[in-house]
């Protein structure tokens, strides 16, 4: 065997070892192709990169043994060895590369502990900030309440309570930023109502304004399916989150959401929110970085700073969640806000028309009959939620364990409980599967909501499912305990309270915001004879308003018919009925040109008429369309009354 034969067997051994080395660093690199795709480094390019090389290599060797064979070619001895060291290099470079793997794997799960302890930590903190937050906010609810207290310690207090709940806020964004980077934040999807989302949007909304001269109106498409898939808790956190924003900087004029789906195929729809409001908009140089973290130059208005970590929040959900968010904004002319989120069908009929329903704490009452538990191991907490449960004159009992809860339940008759979740010895969890096992059908349907002041991700759904009927997050929001009592307490219980400052008259009515609010859209009505004819009664107006939009759709079309037919005396009824209308809203320039109209009808005036028939018609379309925008902003409002 002569040396050139020597070398192409060397040459066909290394050739082999080339193909094994391409196969693990192939095998091994698609194994760890997370760590490339997050980790990219010149190193682990290179790990994608050799294994091509090697499968050149093996095919060129296995070529070069073939024509030594054949007595074509003849490889000196030297050619073998440079493959030699080149295939150790592969080699080593493999085990480099594995290594190299198991010490970023290794980094990965410290750093992934670390921050689930630092998680656990942000958890701890937050549980223990909330319960003072919660003497603080429940404080102040019950000092609100006494009557000695001058005007100006109610702003106090009341600027005291916006700052606490403010705070609050921070500590849920610091909350879900944290569980960002540790990638916790959970997407849960479950079936739900379509209108039971929107009202609890609506509902928030609507509890946010605090501004006199902001109005919130909604659009809701009858299209969207009845009952939807997706995580709703999420959804109503980041569009309540972008409504509360849009309140922030809105204080004079609107808040609008319009809510529309898009069809992709029988099991799935985007769903649309349209986030708008009139307010002080973001400057086109910020606009770029409105969502970055940590760009502090972003402002929305000229003194006043985003809540950037919201918004950062707010799109790290909504892309969770497969969706999309994009705004568009002028500085003065306000900002839009988009949102499209997938969600699977799961009832593809429509919702048809919407209207809020108001299970909500919109009126004041009292429920002098019904009998409430509360079980805390806080002596201040108890306190706290006696004092602002006996706003509502309920007769309250206090227990400060889940044995203790247990013992009252069996010897009393109430009507709900509110129930700790965290308590020593015996949590709420427990004392609330230890009741619900007591055998009584009483004790099964007895409502007992949880108290926590755990920032639960699943919101309420966690709760559920643990067999509490809801819960409520400490600090208590007076609202949310409201709503929880006019849904869990019978109805025969609620006593309805009037307040006689809600009626108006012509000496008040200038100063009812709804007033300025119609004023400001139905420009050149006088809004106040329209309201005359119904004795100053808000809802009665806009139903008025509402006829008008219906039943005069078509009259504009039949004044022009009649005068081009020259039919004046079905004209002159038409107008006549025209001008009756435009005075009954308030509108006595169209009523006047009307009456120019009848006139001109009754003396067979035809050149008058068709001379001005096309003014009249203009002022009918400008008619029509103040009262539909009307319509649209008090759509909401409307509900309230």
């Amino acid at each position: 065997m002569d040396i050139y034969m020597i070398t192409a067997i060397l040459i066909l051994i290394i050739s082999v070892i080339f193909l094994l080395v391409a196969i693990l660093t192939t095998s091994l690199v698609l194994r760890k192709k997370h760590l490339i795709r997050d980790h990219v480094s010149l190193t682990l390019v290179a790990g994608i990169i050799m294994p091509l090389f090697e499968l050149a290599l093996f095919g060129a060797g296995t070529y070069a043994f073939m024509m030594v064979v054949s007595g074509k070619w003849k490889i000196p001895l030297i050619a073998a060895i440079f493959l030699m060291v080149y295939c150790i290099i592969s080699i080593v470079n493999l085990l480099f590369l594995k290594n190299l793997f198991t010490n970023i794997d290794r980094i990965l799960e410290l750093n992934k502990k670390e921050a689930e302890y630092h998680t656990i930590m942000i958890d701890n903190i937050s549980h223990e900030i909330r319960n003072p937050m919660n003497t603080i906010v429940g404080m102040t609810e019950i000092i609100k309440k006494d009557p000695s207290i001058s005007a100006s310690q109610s702003e106090n207090i009341d600027n005291l309570s916006n700052a606490t709940f403010a705070l609050l806020g921070v500590v849920n964004n610091i909350m879900d930023y944290t569980k960002i980077q540790c990638d916790k934040l959970d997407i849960i999807p479950t079936e739900y109502a379509t209108d039971d989302l929107l009202n609890i949007l609506i509902e928030k909304a609507e509890y946010s304004n605090k501004e006199a001269n902001v109005d919130f109106v909604y659009e809701i498409s009858p299209d969207i399916p009845k009952r939807l898939k997706g995580d709703d808790v999420r959804i109503i956190q980041v569009i309540y989150s972008l409504l509360s924003n849009s309140f922030r900087f809105t204080h004079v004029g609107i808040v609008a959401m319009k809510v529309t789906s898009q069809m992709i195929n029988n099991d799935t729809t985007i769903l649309k929110f349209d986030i708008e409001d009139s307010g002080e908009g973001i400057p086109p140089e910020d606009a770029k970085s409105a969502y970055e973290l940590f760009d502090n130059s972003f402002q929305r208005g000229d003194n006043e700073k985003a809540t950037r970590l919201s918004l950062y929040i707010i799109k790290t959900i909504i892309e969770k969640m497969n969706g999309t968010i994009s705004f568009r904004s002028a500085m003065g002319s306000g900002t839009v806000f988009s949102v499209s989120i997938p969600q699977n069908i799961e009832d593809p009929n429509p919702i048809g028309t919407f209207t809020a329903t108001k299970e909500n704490s919109s009126f004041k009452f009292i429920a002098p009959m019904a009998k409430i538990l509360v079980v805390d191991d806080s002596m201040v907490n108890l306190f706290v939620a006696k004092e602002l449960l006996s706003n509502y004159d309920i007769e309250v009992t206090t227990a400060t364990s889940g044995a203790e809860s247990i013992k009252l339940v069996k010897e009393n008759s109430f009507d709900m409980v509110f129930m700790d979740y965290l308590m020593p010895q015996m949590d709420g969890r427990e004392a609330l599967n230890r009741i619900r096992s007591l055998g009584d059908e009483y004790y099964k349907g007895l409502p007992i909501i949880a108290l926590t002041a755990k920032n639960s991700p699943g919101g309420e759904r966690v709760y559920i499912d643990e067999g509490f009927d809801g819960y409520l997050a400490k600090p208590l929001d007076v609202h949310e305990l409201e709503r929880s009592l006019l849904k869990f307490l019978p109805a025969e219980y609620i006593n309805r309270i009037v307040d006689e400052n809600d009626t108006c008259n012509a000496n008040n009515i200038e100063d009812k915001p709804w007033y300025k609010r119609l004023c400001s859209v139905l420009t050149d009505f006088e809004v106040k004879k329209g309201l005359e004819y119904c004795e100053y009664d808000y809802s009665a107006y806009i139903n008025l308003l509402r006829v008008i939009s219906t039943e005069s759709s078509n009259q504009g079309s039949r004044i022009k018919s009649y005068a081009e037919a020259e039919d004046i005396e079905n004209y002159r009824v038409a107008v006549h009925s025209l001008r009756n209308v435009a005075s009954s809203a308030g509108d006595m320039k169209l009523s006047f040109i009307c009456s120019e109209h009848e006139n001109a009808a009754k003396n067979y005036d035809i050149n008058y008429i068709k001379n001005h028939v096309n003014t009249l018609l203009s002022e009918y379309e400008v008619f029509r369309f103040k009262i539909d925008t009307a319509l649209q902003r008090e759509n909401e409002i409307m509900n309230k009354k």
